[in-house]
């Protein structure tokens, strides 16, 4: 084991570190990790209800089969599959459609419904972002509820796992670019139509194509 004082990395940085920021840090990081080893039972008596969450309230609904946007129609494939596979995720996104007068589809952000191979619109309001965004943006959420069921005081540190699993498994062959978004993450779910009490966003991405 090799012993190494506070200012082995970069003497420099540490002097810059905010103690009582790594200390909270450490705290959560600490109480997050897994405690137990999670029996994949408790996933499946989970999954005989909603395998993801659906929205309570659709303004409009498209048909998969009919919806013209190739990377659209390849993430619900691709995140269908996931879900066949895993049971269900605690993973859902939503996408922002920016707008096209050459598209049937109304500005506004859309979930997907795989009972009925939908992607149904659940808020017509602008998403503003820092960043410029293409014609769809993608905002990776996690459903926090059933992350707590499933992992208790581990859920957050493994519910953002389970986030970037799904997102890398969804996007399969989809040309995407990193969206970062710093700053009103609650603001942008509330004009989704979200209750930020009831999921958190994780990752955000710009759609290419």
């Amino acid at each position: 084991m090799i012993a190494m004082n506070k200012n082995y990395w970069n003497e420099l940085g540490s002097q810059l570190v905010d103690r009582e920021i790594e200390k909270k840090i450490q705290k959560m990081y600490q109480y997050s990790l897994p405690k137990r080893k999670i029996d994949l039972n408790e996933k499946k008596e989970m999954s005989k209800g909603s395998k993801i969450r659906t929205p309570d309230i659709v303004l409009n609904r498209i048909e998969v089969v009919d919806c013209q946007y190739e990377a659209l129609t390849s993430i619900f494939y691709n995140l269908r599959k996931y879900i066949e596979v895993n049971q269900f995720s605690l993973c859902f996104p939503v996408m922002y459609f920016a707008g096209n007068s050459s598209s049937d589809m109304e500005r506004g952000s859309y979930m997907f419904d795989f009972e009925k191979n939908q992607i149904v619109q659940i808020g017509k309001d602008p998403i503003v972002t820092e960043n410029t965004a293409g014609l769809f943006s993608i905002f990776w959420l996690l459903d926090i509820d059933s992350s707590i069921i499933l992992y208790g005081r581990s859920s957050l540190f493994m519910g953002i796992k389970e986030v970037m699993n799904v997102r890398e498994a969804a996007c399969r062959n989809v040309k995407k670019k990193l969206l970062p978004v710093c700053l009103n993450h609650q603001r942008i779910l509330k004009d989704m139509n979200i209750n930020p009490k009831l999921a958190y966003l994780i990752e955000s991405d710009s759609i290419i194509g």
